[in-house]
């Protein structure tokens, strides 16, 4: 008999029990904290001086400071920014296709004095969110204009000098 009230007691507790643990239990999901994904992509890039004319950005070649780079998306701009010191830009950009292109005529030497090096005048990027496009790089070299000198001549005796 006492066996029998010590595992009616036995199973009484493990009523309770249960019923406790029912208590703290919620049919709601608990609530997770999402975590952040950021709502953009990150285009960054050099646009430089290209010295030696070998369409990449070498130790000791400058970057070109204030130059205005942008995003476009198709003939509407998505945003724009200029280098830094060091000829270094970033921008956010959001999801989606676009192209990257320096607006030549914000090159300090002007359009007309300068020679694209790089093999790129623009980069067609399709990124999502999160996303870094690095190595957008334009190399600039520096063109000097060019003198043609001589003499127009006539020659009557056919021997090629004045």
């Amino acid at each position: 008999m006492r066996r029998t009230y010590f595992l009616l007691a036995k199973l009484l507790f493990l009523l309770m029990l249960v019923s406790a643990c029912s208590l703290f239990q919620s049919d709601e999901p608990a609530e997770i904290e999402p975590t952040e994904t950021p709502e953009f992509a990150i285009a960054e890039g050099f646009v430089f001086s290209d010295d030696n004319n070998n369409g990449r950005l070498d130790t000791g070649e400058d970057g070109i400071k204030g130059v205005s780079v942008v995003a476009m998306d198709g003939e509407k701009q998505i945003v724009e920014t200029a280098t830094d010191g060091n000829g270094h830009f970033e921008f956010q950009v959001p999801e989606g296709s676009f192209t990257v292109r320096v607006l030549e005529e914000t090159l300090p030497f002007g359009e007309s004095g300068t020679v694209l090096t790089t093999d790129k005048d623009s980069y067609g990027l399709v990124v999502s969110a999160g996303f870094t496009a690095s190595g957008l790089d334009f190399g600039y070299k520096t063109t000097q204009s060019a003198v043609a000198e001589g003499t127009v001549f006539i020659d009557t005796n056919l021997n090629g000098t004045l």
